[in-house]
């Protein structure tokens, strides 16, 4: 592990003792940029509750409510693709205060380093979950 990251296990810990919400970002069309959208909905489907998506969900509401106290949620983890240089499908965990690290510019609406700093002032950790893609280009019709 290095400053800016901690190991898997690590998630696994405070998944144990935290309340720990997962946050999917991603584009369905675009292969492995999908894994975020994909991960969430998993979850969801093997009944963890605690996460949701941008293609199904409204996540700038969830986390206006977040920051503004009306949701107790204690960690947060971004999950998306990230290329970190790893091999494809390697997962990466990477502090919050360090996305601007691994992200040099942002292809959401908002940036994920802007959630993460409102989140973070609010005694929230903030995490990424990312996964090296190996293509990010369009599936085939």
């Amino acid at each position: 592990m290095t400053d800016n990251t901690e190991s898997l296990s690590f998630l696994f810990n405070l998944l144990e003792k935290k309340r720990v919400f997962f946050i999917g970002f991603g584009n369905i069309d675009r292969a492995d940029d999908a894994f975020g959208i994909l991960f969430t909905r998993k979850l969801k489907e093997i009944g963890y509750a605690l996460s949701i998506n941008e293609v199904d969900d409204n996540i700038d509401n969830f986390i206006i409510n977040l920051i503004n106290g009306e949701t107790s949620i204690d960690v947060v983890v971004f999950v998306d693709a990230v290329d970190f240089g790893g091999n494809p499908y390697d997962l990466i965990l990477i502090k919050g205060n360090h996305i601007n690290d691994f992200f040099d510019i942002s292809v959401h609406k908002v940036p994920l380093s802007l959630y993460s700093k409102l989140l973070t002032r609010r005694g929230i950790m903030v995490y990424i979950l990312g996964m090296q893609p190996k293509t990010l280009e369009p599936f085939m019709k």
